[in-house]
């Protein structure tokens, strides 16, 4: 007996009647299924999945302009109060904002569709947004955060004064390492074997082949910065006045390395440096909850957005335990 024959199939017509059908109730037995039923049953459902949603009121028109921005020309709906910033007397909308906004019913473009914008989307077409940068944001923003983008702010850290010694001694150490480049350029001079055994024997010198080939430095491709500044949905938030936002988040992929210490210590100073409000992150056990922290979404071709909390301290307030008892 075939397997599938014992499942059952959801008869999706029904969703077309005028009446709902009844929890836990079945329109037909599994004996009774045939082809035709099955075939109605997911053509229905296919008609509703390509089924446009009727537009609403308080809908907002606007126009795309340079620089990935659209502008409104229309204002409706709640939407506008936490969206947009303001431009020249006008509410612009970035990419993301504008794409979310649209696939919620609320905004109508001319000429352009919500294809249009995530083709846009995919291809960076203001230089900052991402796939994954909008994935996180269309994540959050059903879960009803407020979510505007991180300002561009750098940490200037100090350079610390060099003494002349050690100026000098760089200088030296590059003079040494530049003689011996000269020298030990070749591993085999011209003329100086005359056998293969003084040739293989030359080769397997590492005085004079250690300076003849070096690996390249890889540095880091992705720089890790701040995309996201989240606020609590509160009545009395203002887009002039946002505040102290409650977390701050970066996006990566889940395919992605994570941050190295360089990349961390940039971030965790930049946070430092912001001011913080008490009271959004829960404490973690065992470590000090002063220290700053930030939020990482990791998005995934199929596994969604996850979320990983950073801390400064991480564990290392462990030592303070009484490892005695």
């Amino acid at each position: 007996m075939d397997d599938s024959s014992d499942e059952d199939v959801a008869d999706y017509s029904e969703l077309l009647k005028s009446k709902k059908p009844q929890r836990g109730s079945k329109t037909f037995a599994p004996a009774d299924q045939d082809q035709d039923k099955v075939e109605r049953a997911r053509h229905a459902l296919y008609e509703l999945i390509g089924e446009e949603r009727a537009q609403k009121g308080g809908v907002c028109s606007g126009e795309l302009v340079s620089g990935g921005l659209t502008r409104l020309t229309a204002e409706k709906g709640t939407h506008v109060r936490v969206l947009g910033h303001a431009l020249q007397g006008a509410v612009h909308l970035h990419l993301e904002e504008a794409a979310w906004l649209m696939n919620r019913q609320g905004l109508i473009v001319p000429e352009k569709t919500l294809a249009d914008f995530y083709a846009m989307i995919c291809t960076s077409h203001d230089g900052w947004i991402s796939f994954e940068r909008y994935q996180a944001y269309a994540f959050l923003k059903r879960l009803g955060y407020i979510v505007r983008r991180a300002p561009p702010m750098q940490v200037i850290v100090p350079q610390p004064k060099v003494s002349f010694w050690h100026f000098f001694h760089q200088w030296t150490a590059r003079l040494v390492h530049w003689c011996r480049g000269l020298l030990f350029k070749w591993p085999i001079r011209p003329y100086t074997c005359t056998t293969y055994a003084d040739l293989f024997a030359r080769l397997q010198s590492p005085v004079q082949s250690q300076q003849w080939h070096q690996p390249a430095i890889i540095s880091p491709m992705h720089r890790y910065t701040f995309a996201y500044d989240l606020y609590k949905p509160r009545h009395d938030w203002k887009k002039r006045d946002p505040g102290v936002p409650d977390f701050r988040v970066v996006v990566g992929r889940m395919t992605d390395a994570l941050p190295d210490p360089e990349n961390l210590k940039a971030l965790f100073s930049q946070v430092a440096a912001w001011p913080s409000k008490e009271g959004s992150y829960f404490p973690i056990a065992h470590t000090r909850h002063t220290e700053p922290a930030l939020l990482m979404a990791l998005v995934g071709d199929a596994e969604g957005v996850s979320f990983v909390r950073l801390q400064a301290n991480g564990v290392a307030s462990l030592v303070d335990m009484n490892l005695s008892k």
